[in-house]
């Protein structure tokens, strides 16, 4: 028996704990990773709930399955269909579902849960939003259309390394449009430190 087919269960929201059909759970979890629509639409019609399961080991649900895996048609049938809040669902990793969209750099996904909630783009994970998880990760477009979505509060120096990091992370990887835009809104950002204590200044000097 495998930690799926053992461990699949209900995960807490407004609308309860249900103990559930644990084939069925797995069928989700199965469809939601190989990006089958099809299944996914029977069993969303059939067991509206199962929605809401977690999967271990990490308590996932089929939307952090869905994104990790890129499948954005999927995605986009899963967004429908959730709450609001639902979306800020974090996992047991602290990761929400656009942190793992953000990490594929396929803005379509990204751009669904934005629409739908807003306030994904605010919301951390380990530490990282979601403009930094992408940038990081070297997706120029995602991290450039999440920055566009993120509010300047966020990523001003005063209120920590987040800014900084994602100006030395832009750099790094040649996103000179991101660090232009970073540049113009937060121009005290060019002497500010990141998390590794590094300064804008600090990584163009060692630009080859």
């Amino acid at each position: 028996m495998t930690a799926a087919d053992n461990g699949l269960h209900m995960g807490a929201s407004e609308r309860g704990e249900n103990g559930g059909n644990h084939d069925v759970y797995h069928m989700l979890y199965k469809s939601a990773d190989e990006g089958d629509l099809e299944t996914i639409n029977k069993v969303l019609n059939d067991n509206p709930d199962a929605l809401m399961a977690c999967f271990p080991p990490s308590n996932d649900r089929a939307l952090h399955v869905a994104a990790l895996a890129g499948h954005v048609k999927v995605v986009e049938r899963l967004v429908m269909q959730m709450e609001r809040e639902d979306l800020a669902l974090r996992n047991d990793v602290d990761f929400t579902a656009l942190h793992y969209a953000a990490g594929t750099g396929i803005k379509e996904m990204a751009e669904c849960m934005v629409e739908k909630n807003p306030d994904l783009v605010s919301l951390p994970g380990q530490g990282l939003l979601p403009v930094l998880f992408a940038s990081l990760d070297g997706h120029k477009c995602m991290a450039s259309y999440l920055y566009d979505q993120t509010p300047k509060a966020a990523l001003s120096p005063v209120g920590g390394h987040a800014g900084a990091t994602l100006l030395t992370s832009s750099i790094r990887t040649d996103a000179y449009e991101l660090v232009w835009k970073l540049l113009e809104d937060h121009p005290d950002l060019v002497f500010a430190r990141d998390g590794d204590a590094e300064s804008a200044l600090m990584i163009l000097a060692r630009k080859p």
